[in-house]
């Protein structure tokens, strides 16, 4: 069974582990997992580095991936002051939610600089985290010695036992945990660390072996050690016991320190190689960059490195991928990961540490041979053995079963079948889907008969039944478009609030309808449609234009808020709407929920050209739904105009009803351009047709402007039927990945007049490349088998209408300290909007 396993960017991003051992360990361990599992979907929550991606170091198109930023704001102010932990908590609450995320592996737990994670955050997952040791507790006396700081780091060991599993570097930090702290060993798993792929033998050539030790002072042969100023590192313990050397060895091999030093450090080392007679034998390189490193570690005789505590010495391995034999501490995790393959010494005795090295150093089939012994312990660590070991390892693990719960029945408000809307297919199917978890009663508008075949426990209602019905009803949901279909729902929802499913952000249209044709010409009931989004002069003003004569401005004054202001929660498609509707109104709550797609077998587009008397051969283009100046019908068959003369076996099927408004200037547009017998517009089609044109379409166009701020349903169809659509990026659109479809910029930055020339080259591009055609359809369809399939989405529909909503940790007050936090600039203003819009988006 699949599974959705999560993991933060704490180890990869955080300050203390960046591009240091930790950092370096779970980049391997986690492009390692999501390169070779292809069982589970990975998920990368990233918090801290908006100029980080993950991805860009993942090999193979990593299908298994997503990967999402969310701004913390300047310094990540969100995630270091405890006043703003109620914003986080939300943050990774709704983002378990929105993915369905079944595991959430924390991966630096002991990150000091971030705000500790809380148990309630991941109510009802499997969480897990990986320690990499707990050398501040083993050496508390040198790390530990201030009473806040030891306080700070029980904490945290105390935070550990709230995760259902803990993996372990190495089989010395499961001791650890368990000997000196008394965790359970049945909750702990080992996960050694790996190689990584940089780290590899090669010969280097004489010029450039010479220039390498030019570099970093090194003029003989030399034994190398890395480590840094922790004294746990034992960079002072080596220099002595080196100065122990016979001095014939010393004239043989220098000692190279390969790393970062201070000033005062690197003094120090050299001063205590200068006091034991070794002075000028000891090198201290400075930093030494990744490809320099690994040269190093080729050209040395021995790498050295006998450090008093590790919770997984990687310099081991990298030393024994480049071919290199090793001398390490007979201590911790060294001595495990060591085995047979190196010399051990006591970390403790400088006399132990000279002894191994003299013993190595003394005779070169020694070297040869730890080096051959390190080679074959190597292929213990390789980050594709370890990976698989961790793959298999996850299989094993039980999660936590869903509870069961009491069926409810929840009322739902919306057209259905026969009215000619788009939003009667949506309800229809989601109705029947969500039928598997609840009862449902549709409560439909009055003067037609719904066609509509549901399962026995879907009931059908007139609407002015819902009153006395109403108390029966864990939920009451009412799908809200931009048309006449939906004015008999605006009082229940002024009335009895509940859950509105907004189709299209702006209402505009459809109030003006309401207000100046259905009530003719009622000026006050427009002004009241307006009063919710507009100021009163702004209303005063706009109802005089329009009462004068002006056209009303459908497009640019969006409206929704005399329907959203009355709901209790608020269902849209797309993070656009989701983020307007709460920069307008943080106290709303709002859930992005996908539109969705019926994930059925693909037909033979030949065949079905074929029986709709088309040749098997023939280009079909085709556009779906009404029939509207927005769906950019005229450039459309202008394009198409060009293509025939580039493609002349191609016909255009516009799927849908020819409007009113555009019916003069579209059938004078095919008349001009000579498309006659090339253009079919078929009239509204049932359900059942409707698909068989998607099936017989070799390019979909599904364009917008101006746009409502809607989601299309045709095009989730067909994506669904893996078909090559061309689009605007604009809405909602422009927020599904680029491969899935043709993007084409917004009218308003191409212009008007460069828009058929603009659909001319998409359409022409996926004309004349059938491979890149069937390529974006496969993508596709891809996409909507794993984003937008109908039962993933009824499920999270009936869980969020059914669940009793959590308070909001957004408050005015927390607004108000952030504008005041040092840490809060101006710049900040735009991300951190929309970070505290997605706290309140979810919301349960």
């Amino acid at each position: 069974m699949s599974v959705n396993i999560a993991f933060d960017s704490y180890a990869i991003l955080g300050p203390m582990s960046r591009n240091r051992g930790i950092g370096n360990y779970a980049l391997s361990q986690f492009t390692g997992m999501i390169e070779r599992d292809r069982e589970n979907h990975y998920f990368f929550l990233n918090m801290t580095d908006g100029s980080f991606s993950l991805r860009e170091h993942i090999s193979g198109d990593a299908a298994n991936f997503t990967e999402d930023f969310i701004s913390t704001g300047k310094n990540n102010v969100l995630l270091r002051d405890e006043r703003y932990s109620g914003v986080v908590g939300q943050i990774i609450r709704n983002y378990i939610r929105e993915n369905s995320i079944d595991m959430f592996w924390v991966t630096s737990p002991f990150e000091h600089e971030f705000l500790p994670y809380r148990k309630e955050w991941f109510s009802g997952i499997f969480t897990a985290a990986t320690v990499y040791d707990i050398i501040p507790y083993v050496m508390k006396e040198k790390y530990l010695s201030d009473k806040e700081t030891y306080r700070w780091y029980m904490e945290c060991i105390g935070s550990l036992k709230n995760y259902d599993r803990l993996f372990v570097i190495s089989d010395s930090v499961k001791d650890d945990l368990t000997s000196l702290l008394g965790f359970s060993p049945d909750n702990i798993d080992v996960i050694w660390g790996g190689v990584g792929k940089q780290y590899v033998k090669k010969e280097l050539p004489p010029q450039e072996l010479s220039a390498l030790m030019k570099k970093y002072h090194i003029s003989r042969k030399f034994i190398m050690c890395t480590g840094g100023e922790d004294s746990r590192k034992n960079l002072d313990g080596l220099v002595r016991a080196y100065s122990m050397l016979p001095e014939n060895i010393r004239r043989e091999y220098q000692l190279a320190v390969v790393c970062k030093l201070s000033e005062s450090g690197t003094e120090k080392l050299l001063d205590i190689a200068e006091k034991h007679g070794a002075g000028g034998d000891v090198i201290c390189t400075g930093f030494v960059p990744d490809d320099d490193l690994v040269s190093i570690y080729n050209a040395a005789s021995l790498m050295a490195f006998p450090s008093k505590y590790e919770g997984f010495g990687l310099p081991v391995v990298e030393a024994w991928a480049c071919g290199t034999p090793v001398l390490t501490a007979d201590n911790s995790s060294l001595s495990q990961i060591a085995g047979d393959a190196a010399v051990l010494v006591d970390a403790d005795s400088d006399k132990s540490i000279a002894a191994g090295l003299q013993k190595m150093l003394s005779d070169e089939k020694v070297l040869a041979d730890y080096a051959a012994r390190g080679e074959k312990r190597l292929e213990l660590y390789r980050w594709d053995k370890v990976n698989d070991d961790i793959i298999a390892m996850l299989r094993e693990i039980k999660l936590p079963a869903t509870a069961e719960k009491k069926r409810v029945r929840i009322a739902m408000f919306t057209p259905l079948p026969p009215v000619h809307s788009g939003i009667s297919d949506y309800s229809e199917d989601i109705i029947t889907e969500m039928s598997v978890y609840c009862d449902v009663d549709v409560f439909i508008d009055d003067g037609y008969t719904p066609t509509s075949h549901f399962p026995e426990n879907v009931r059908i209602f007139p609407h002015g039944e819902y009153e006395q019905m109403r108390s029966a009803y864990t939920g009451t949901v009412f799908q809200m478009g931009n048309s006449e279909f939906h004015y008999y729902m605006y009082n229940y929802i002024r009335k009895y609030h509940g859950c509105v499913v907004l189709h299209d952000y702006n209402l505009h249209g459809a109030f003006c309808h309401l207000a100046l044709n259905v009530r003719k010409k009622d000026f006050a009931l427009y002004r009241e449609l307006l009063s919710s989004d507009l100021t009163k002069a702004e209303a005063d003003a706009y109802i005089s234009s329009v009462s004068g004569g002006a056209a009303p401005d459908i497009y640019g004054r969006e409206l929704n808020s005399y329907i959203t202001s009355q709901a209790d929660s608020i269902i849209v498609h797309s993070r656009e709407a989701a983020e307007k509707l709460l920069k307008k109104d943080i106290s709303r709550r709002v859930k992005v929920i996908p539109s969705y797609a019926c994930i059925l077998p693909l037909a033979d587009a030949k065949e079905v050209k074929e029986k709709n008397g088309f040749s098997r051969d023939t280009l079909i283009i085709s556009a779906f739904g009404g029939i509207h100046t927005t769906k950019r019908a005229i450039p459309s068959l202008k394009a198409f105009a060009m293509l025939k003369k580039d493609i002349p076996d191609s016909h255009f099927i516009f799927a849908g009803k020819l409007s009113d408004e555009i019916k003069a200037d579209f059938e004078q547009t095919v008349k001009q351009y000579a498309l006659t017998g090339s253009v079919t517009v078929t009239g509204y089609a049932d359900i059942e047709k409707f698909k068989e044109y998607i099936d017989m379409t070799d390019i979909c166009l599904n364009l917008r402007y101006p746009s409502n701020g809607e989601t299309s349903g045709s095009f989730m169809r067909i994506l669904a039927k893996g078909k090559c659509s061309v689009v605007n990026a604009t809405g909602s659109f422009a927020e599904f990945p680029d491969d899935i479809c043709i993007k084409l910029p917004p009218v308003e930055q191409t212009g008007e007049a460069n828009e058929p020339a603009v659909i001319y080259e998409a359409l022409r591009k996926a004309a004349c490349d059938s491979d890149f055609r069937e390529k974006t359809g496969s993508l596709a369809r891809k996409f909507a088998e794993e984003y937008l399939d109908i039962k993933k989405i009824a499920k999270i529909y009936y869980e969020y209408v059914t669940l009793t909503p959590s308070p909001s940790p957004v408050t005015e007050e927390l607004i108000s300290l952030l504008r005041q936090d040092k840490n809060f600039s101006s710049s900040d203003t735009p991300p951190l909007s929309t970070t505290l819009a997605y706290a309140k988006m979810y919301l349960f």
